[in-house]
């Protein structure tokens, strides 16, 4: 906290983004400097939560306006956020070739709670005519860069992280959604909202051992393009707008 208040003091911020200290935002907002906090999804009325939000100009919500309920907090909070739809790292990248036919890729994160081993291996194994790779978690390998194994996959299967909801919605691949158990119910939020609406998701609850044939066919059967509302490659600079605005800086 000194370090942050030193440099405060010798730079003289016009804002500054937080992501999820609260304590940073309250010693900002102490300081004088105005805040953007980059919201999350789930349960936030907790009373660290709140005076976190209380203390910032606006909220970043990384998701679109159609996604009512995502974040739930007093109705105060709530008018703060300014959702700029997803962000992901690969916006504005070209779609690397068209998929490949039965072609699944497992894209895992790390913070607990993958997909069983021996589950994946049934699936694989009632699925021989589909082609299975496993990115990241427990026994997946980890790349740099995943973006054309995301394009080429006729299904990704992945969690509800923003990130990786971003990155599939960045490739327009129909996605099989497995949320994971996170605080706040961050991912179990998330998958609510992409049940409830038309994107080109399939929300289960737990990886299956069994019916992937029939699963995997019919999210292949999804429209991508669907994506297009979640992620239209704009959703950083829309961010950049909202910082701009709370820094006095105008559009």
């Amino acid at each position: 906290m000194t370090a942050i208040s030193e440099w405060i003091g010798r730079s003289h911020p016009r804002a500054v983004v937080v992501d999820v200290s609260v304590e940073v935002a309250l010693l900002c907002r102490l300081h004088g400097v105005p805040v953007v906090t980059v919201a999350m999804p789930g349960k936030r009325s907790d009373l660290p939560h709140s005076l976190g939000y209380a203390s910032s100009s606006a909220l970043i919500g990384a998701w679109p306006a159609s996604a009512e309920g995502i974040l739930s907090s007093e109705a105060a909070t709530v008018k703060k956020v300014r959702p700029v739809g997803g962000i992901s790292r690969f916006a504005g990248r070209p779609i690397a070739g068209e998929p490949d036919e039965r072609r699944v890729l497992v894209l895992l994160g790390r913070g607990g709670d993958s997909v069983d081993a021996s589950a994946l291996e049934a699936a694989q194994r009632e699925t021989p005519d589909w082609r299975w790779r496993v990115v990241g978690g427990e026994g997946g390998v980890w790349v740099d860069d995943p973006w054309q194994l995301i394009c080429r996959a006729s299904v990704v299967v992945t969690h509800a992280g923003q990130n990786s909801v971003a990155d599939v919605a960045a490739a327009r691949r129909p996605a099989v959604i497995l949320p994971q158990r996170r605080p706040h119910d961050e991912q179990a939020a998330a998958a609510r909202v992409l049940a409830r609406d038309e994107w080109p998701a399939t929300v289960i609850r737990e990886f299956p051992s069994r019916g992937w044939k029939e699963l995997l066919a019919a999210t292949q059967r999804l429209d991508g393009e669907l994506w297009r509302e979640w992620n239209d490659g704009s959703g950083a600079s829309r961010a950049a707008e909202v910082i701009r605005s709370a820094a006095g800086l105008g559009t």
